[in-house]
């Protein structure tokens, strides 16, 4: 299984919303225009991690169709934040970091 299968485990396809499968060129595309900030700024990430994040924001800007309202940007952020928690659970090792401030605490 390659990692992009890996990154949305709960995908299941509907008749209203078919899985999202972007070609893995677009999603190394992302990869390489994200790994600069993330140099830049020394973020803890791997690979992985910016596989998901591109996923994420390819999945979410695939139907756009002028402005959201803010009902669809709760929406946008409450899937994203499940799929962070769904991967955290099916990979607790992978975020891991013992110097990172506590999530709970902000």
């Amino acid at each position: 299984m390659s990692s992009r299968e890996s990154m949305h485990p709960d995908a299941v396809e509907t008749s209203a919303q078919p899985e999202f499968k972007p070609e893995e060129g677009l999603i190394l595309r992302g990869v390489a225009a994200l790994y600069p900030f993330v140099e830049r700024f020394g973020l803890a990430l791997n690979p992985e991690d910016l596989e998901l994040m591109v996923y994420e924001v390819l999945k979410h800007t695939r139907d756009y169709r002028g402005d959201a309202t803010r009902e669809e940007y709760e929406e946008i952020d409450r899937d994203v934040r499940e799929t962070i928690e769904s991967e955290i659970e099916r990979q607790p090792q992978r975020f891991v970091f013992p110097d990172a401030p506590d999530a709970d605490t902000n």
